[in-house]
């Protein structure tokens, strides 16, 4: 790496990856993680207040799931599904 090239695994918030990050550990192109983001709502990353992506170990680990089904043949909206599955349900308050 070179002086003028930022590290890329030490974002401003500590234990979260910006997109370009994330992109080279999973091997996963950027342009694709941010279409499963909008179109399927597979991952939800936080954001910085200008808007930035910021992915969490868990995102990383949940992309590389995402990879694996997709490797089995499972379609992405389908894999939405099994996530929405797997997600506790979230009772309101009486």
């Amino acid at each position: 790496m070179s002086a003028t090239e930022p590290n890329i695994t030490e974002p401003d918030s500590p234990g979260l990856l910006p997109i370009r990050a994330v992109a080279q550990i999973t091997g996963v192109n950027p342009i694709t993680l941010r279409a499963w983001e909008r179109r399927y709502g597979l991952i939800r990353p936080t954001r910085t207040p200008a808007g930035h992506r910021l992915y969490s170990q868990g995102d990383v680990e949940r992309i590389q799931r995402i990879q694996k089904l997709a490797e089995q043949g499972i379609g992405f909206a389908q894999i939405a599904t099994i996530f929405e599955r797997e997600e506790p349900e979230i009772t309101p308050p009486s």
